[in-house]
């Protein structure tokens, strides 16, 4: 008995012991899961939070259910619960002001609300967004209060309410004005899909030739420029109406979108197909380009390359205009197009300006072949005058190719120039007989000058003789010009003879002669011969040139000429009459001529000088 009631104690005591540890553990556990909460209360109420300071303690409360507070926590816990019961009170009477604040402002904003809507000036003028956010913000400031648990009332609440809503009117006009715009908008963007899915992307079925009874159907491919254009002129419009978040019913949105895409993608899907061809065919035109601009440049002198390029071009064209490609892969492949074909052109213009290089050298060689011929003059040396054209000719008959425009001018000039030049060196002989009279003029004017020196020396020495008609004149020296040069340097005069042109030898000879005599008077010979002998020299001379003769002598010729002409019709003329070259000699010889005489000798030279038929 004894012994089961030791047992029994002792296991009383055990189940206390066992009671006693976990009563300990649990307190244990509410000291750990209540710690953190009573930190976060403290936390909460050093940042002014009343409101989590509130809910960390009903956590508290929670988290003590069916326990005591531990005693550790115990006074924390107590001043954490004073703490916010003094701060809840100080909070009504604080939330009561507020929300005073709150319909005092509310009530200001409608009053200015209610005055500018008076003045439709000033009602056009209203910021609605701004009016939008304040009356947003009042009632975030009101909820605010709410939610920290601030004191309220029916009727601050109706007050503060009833503001907002008059300061609201305008915001719901302008509200529902974007309401309607964002249908018309809809409707706009559900018209712009409307016109997008009537373009067609599938071949068109057409009729066929019919083939006996029946038709055969062709497909016609689609315009697929049209149909990018379309999409392009869609895309742009649709971009036009702005970003459908923010203009169409938020309602709307999702379908339109969904309808829009599936319509994009109708067109868009096969165009890039269309494309990716197009493409390919754009690449194949810019590989032959290429191929092209290789063979201008290893034959650069190929007659169809230009038109090879020109079909190449015109088939980019005809591609460009059938569907143009996306801009910057069409950008791009134009660009490789366009330098291998500029590439040609530019190698053929190379060509051009060489090939004009070269006909402009021409056609300045040719220039100075004609040149050439146009520096001969009358003064240029015979043998050179004529190696010259010699030397022109055989390098004119030269082929070579000046510009076409410059063929005619070229071959007129070169014919003008060589025939002036022809008629220089036709003409040689004839200067060369006006050079030898012009000599002979100057030896015969020597010759009186000398004569007419003598003349005068001899008529100073002599004593002076009567006139007598049978013996010549002495010389009127004022009539022979620079006697007076002669007479004050008459070594000039033999200077002045050796530097003339040597004649023919009768007339050298002749003139020669009277020259060697010139310095002496008039020879009793001369005198005795007299004037007679000369002038009827000069007659024949002027018959034989057609020159008139003067009027004392006019009877005298008339009889030459008649007896010339009865010895011709008698048959005496066995004599052949004297040429006008033996003549001329003839008239030289005769020194110390008269005045008459002498301008009859001068003009009969002047005569024969132009006288094609007699040689000086």
């Amino acid at each position: 008995m004894q012994a089961d009631l030791q047992a029994k104690a002792q296991a009383n005591a055990q189940a206390k012991a066992r009671a006693r540890e976990l009563s300990a553990a649990r307190q244990q556990e509410r000291v750990q899961a209540v710690t953190p909460l009573l930190q976060f209360a403290e936390d909460a109420l050093a940042a002014g939070n009343l409101a989590d300071a509130h809910k960390d303690l009903a956590h508290i409360d929670t988290a003590l259910a069916g326990g005591g507070v531990p005693e550790a926590l115990r006074a924390r816990l107590a001043s954490v619960q004073a703490e916010v019961a003094r701060l809840k009170g100080w909070q009504r009477w604080g939330g009561g002001r507020a929300r005073d604040d709150l319909v005092q402002e509310a009530q200001t904003l409608a009053t200015a609300t209610t005055a500018a809507l008076a003045d439709p000036q000033q009602a056009a003028k209203l910021p609605v967004k701004q009016l939008a956010d304040a009356i947003d913000d009042l009632r975030k400031r009101w909820k605010e209060l709410d939610r920290l648990g601030g004191a309220t009332n029916q009727t601050l609440w109706h007050a503060f309410d009833a503001a907002l809503k008059i300061c609201f009117e305008p915001v719901g006009a302008h509200l529902d004005q974007l309401k309607a715009k964002r249908k018309e908008n809809l409707a706009a963007r559900q018209q712009l899909i409307d016109a997008l899915d009537a373009v067609q992307v599938e071949p068109a079925a057409q009729g066929g030739e019919a083939g006996g009874a029946t038709a055969v159907p062709t497909a016609e491919p689609p315009d697929w420029r049209d149909a990018a254009r379309a999409l392009a002129h869609f895309q742009a419009e649709w971009r036009k109406l702005g970003p459908a978040e923010h203009t169409v019913p938020h309602k709307s949105r999702d379908a339109l979108l969904a309808r829009m895409q599936a319509s994009v993608a109708r067109i868009e899907a096969p165009l890039q197909q269309a494309r990716g061809a197009a493409q390919r065919a754009r690449e194949q035109l810019v590989a032959r380009a290429v191929a092209l601009r290789d063979e201008a440049a290893a034959q650069p002198h190929a007659r169809d390359i230009v038109g090879r390029v020109r079909d190449l071009q015109e088939q980019w064209q005809h591609q460009a205009r059938s569907l143009p490609l996306a801009r910057q892969a069409e950008n791009a492949l134009w660009a490789e197009f366009k330098a291998a074909t500029d590439a040609v052109f530019a190698q053929r213009d190379a060509v051009f300006h060489a090939r004009d290089a070269e006909l402009l050298a021409n056609q300045a060689g040719r220039e100075a072949l004609i040149g050439r011929l146009e520096a001969l003059t009358e003064q240029t040396p015979a043998a050179e005058f004529k190696r010259t054209l010699a030397d022109v000719d055989a390098q004119w008959r030269q082929p070579v190719d000046v510009p076409r425009q410059q063929v005619a001018p070229l071959d007129a000039r070169f014919r003008h120039a060589r025939q002036a030049a022809q008629d220089i060196l036709a003409g040689s002989a004839q200067r060369a007989r006006r050079v030898r009279f012009d000599a002979l003029l100057e030896k015969l004017t020597l010759c009186e000058q000398l004569e007419a020196l003598g003349a005068v020396r001899d008529a100073s020495s002599v004593p002076t003789v009567a006139h007598r008609p049978d013996v010549p004149d002495v010389p009127d020296v004022s009539a022979v010009p620079a006697v007076a040069h002669a007479l004050a340097a008459p070594a000039d005069l033999a200077t002045r003879w050796a530097a003339a042109a040597p004649l023919q030898p009768a007339w050298e000879q002749a003139i020669t002669a009277r020259w060697q005599q010139a310095g002496a008077p008039p020879s009793k010979a001369a005198a005795s011969a007299g004037p007679g002998a000369l002038d009827g020299v000069l007659l024949q001379l002027e018959a034989a040139l057609n020159l008139a003769s003067p009027a004392d002598l006019q009877a005298a010729r008339r009889d030459m000429k008649l007896r010339a002409m009865k010895a011709a019709l008698e048959g005496r003329n066995t004599t052949p009459a004297p040429s006008v070259e033996a003549l001329t000699q003839a008239a030289l010889r005769h020194a110390h001529p008269t005045s008459p005489q002498r301008e009859r000798l001068h003009a009969v030279i002047k005569a024969l000088r132009t006288h094609e038929s007699t040689a000086p």
